[in-house]
């Protein structure tokens, strides 16, 4: 950590799909002095890496660096999302075979107590009158789990130390407990970042996983594209963001430690306690918008027994995009992978009738990825896509023909493979490009960039991180660089008739047959 007295210099790089964004993260924890510390939702062990550098160096995958950074003496901590066990099963053991990998990596490299990893679950659960509703649903869940787990040998337990406290082994077969009834966790730690010596950050959208590992041409079949964004930042912002994980970190020290106790084969003989960050963190100035803020939405646990997910507690993210919203007065673009929040959608609405030049162009992906890809029919995704389209109704409703909504494609035809896909993976007979990206601009000088979507979870539950940024050749540089991809050739984004230009190339698109 820089002394109190240093300056904190700011700056501001869009990283675009993880073909930028990861080579980033990897060139920062190579250059790394005294402290790397990490949050994601998804975070990969045996990721490959993709610098140059970091091959040259000898090294092939993520926990390979980061165990050779902690043996040279720096200081790494990986907050990584655990999840609940029995609805996001598969989930849950991806968490904890990516701790498995990082302890073992950092146990053959000797790192000692410079690498720390915490699998942390969210504090907000389900009230106990809640649990005992869903009770019935998830017994039946845990039979279809219990069944797996027979055929797959327990090698599915093996990773899932969370379900051990509701399936026990009995001579050769696996029992279902009666009681107690599940716990559950509806909210998740959705951030995705890391810091580097409290000076340098990464922070946006992309997670460290193969399923975002996507390039700016989208040139691959439909279910691995991933459309999606980053920022690079310096200064007060990164400073800001290693408080917020440092904090994370301690909030879940204790409750990770205890969970160590009941953990059983391999985990209880693999892990160690985990230590808190005791440092003091530098004194800032107070949050500024002469160039950029952190922001953070954080919830806890309510303690009413009838509670169906936590109480808001930081809702930064959400006030910040209502306030921007609001402020606007010429354009306002937003990709997101969801839109549902109601409270979004009514400061849009209130922004349609401030002033009659202004225009909103909206970028969405064609269908939800579980819909796309996985034909998801279950009465989440129907719910989730009537939030949506009741969202979308109210605004071009409000905002009639001042407003664009698009989704990505690639400019070919469905190739044979992909001929197998639900029919949502495509769009006017083109296999579709994933859209995860959750960038806000206002004006073509005022960004926020982050993990959140504008959804009711990223606004009011989930942990999320995002950064705002007002620059306006900062900002302009973001927006080009995502209009020229979408586009591919450069726009002006300084355009009197934007929305005009994206509609004349959506129109020609969809008269065109895929080459």
């Amino acid at each position: 950590m820089p002394p109190e007295s240093a300056p904190l210099p700011a700056s501001f790089k869009p990283l675009l799909t993880a073909a930028a964004a990861n080579p980033a993260l990897e060139e920062m924890a190579l250059d790394a002095r005294d402290e790397i510390l990490m949050g994601f939702r998804l975070f990969e062990a045996e990721l490959p890496l993709q610098s140059p550098r970091a091959r040259e160096a000898g090294y092939s995958t993520w926990s390979e660096l980061l165990a050779a950074r902690a043996a040279d003496g720096v200081r790494v901590r990986i907050l990584l999302t655990d999840f609940e066990p029995i609805v996001a099963n598969t989930l849950h053991a991806q968490a904890w075979s990516a701790l498995e990998g990082f302890v073992k990596a950092g146990d053959a490299a000797g790192a000692g107590d410079n690498l720390s990893v915490i699998a942390g679950l969210h504090p907000g659960e389900l009230g106990k009158i809640i649990r005992l509703v869903f009770w019935p649903a998830l017994r039946f869940r845990l039979h279809r789990v219990r069944k797996k787990a027979e055929r797959d040998n327990d090698q599915d337990l093996a990773h899932t130390p969370g379900l051990r406290a509701y399936l026990r082994r009995k001579g050769r077969a696996l029992k279902v407990q009666n009681f107690p009834s599940a716990r559950l966790w509806p909210a998740t730690y959705h951030q995705k970042m890391a810091v580097f010596d409290g000076t340098r950050a990464v922070i946006g959208g992309i997670d460290l996983a193969e399923r975002m590992a996507d390039t700016p041409a989208h040139d691959r079949p439909a279910n691995e594209t991933w459309h999606d964004v980053s920022v690079a930042v310096e200064g007060d912002v990164a400073a800001a963001a290693r408080a917020h994980l440092k904090a994370e970190w301690n909030a879940n020290t204790p409750r990770f430690n205890a969970r160590l106790t009941r953990m059983g084969a391999p985990f209880e003989q693999m892990l160690r306690p985990v230590a808190p960050i005791l440092d003091d963190a530098p004194k800032l100035s107070p949050p500024s918008l002469d160039r950029g803020v952190f922001l953070r939405t954080r919830s806890r646990r309510s303690r009413s027994p009838f509670a169906i997910g936590p109480r808001p507690d930081v809702i930064e993210i959400e006030r910040s995009s209502i306030k921007a919203i609001l402020g606007a007065e010429r354009l306002i673009y937003l990709e997101t992978q969801f839109l549902r929040s109601p409270v979004i959608v009514q400061a849009l609405v209130r922004a349609a009738s401030r002033t009659t030049s202004s225009q909103l162009i909206i970028v969405l992906p064609a269908a939800p990825d579980d819909i796309a890809f996985d034909d998801n029919r279950g009465a989440d995704a129907r719910q989730g896509e009537w939030l949506q389209v009741r969202a979308i109704r109210r605004i071009q409703k409000a905002w009639g023909d001042r407003c664009g909504m698009f989704s990505l494609a690639q400019p070919r035809p469905v190739s044979a493979d992909e001929n197998a896909l639900p029919d949502r993976a495509t769009l006017q007979d083109a296999p579709i490009v994933y859209v995860h990206a959750k960038v806000s601009i206002f004006d073509s000088r005022d960004a926020i960039v982050g993990s959140a979507n504008l959804n009711g979870r990223s606004m009011r539950w989930d942990t999320e991180t995002a950064v705002h940024w007002r620059d306006k050749e900062s900002v302009q540089t973001l927006q080009n660089a995502l209009w020229t991809a979408h586009f591919g050739h450069a726009v002006d984004a300084e355009s009197a008739e934007p929305l005009r230009a994206w509609s004349t190339r959506a129109q020609e698109n969809a008269a065109c047959a895929p080459e």
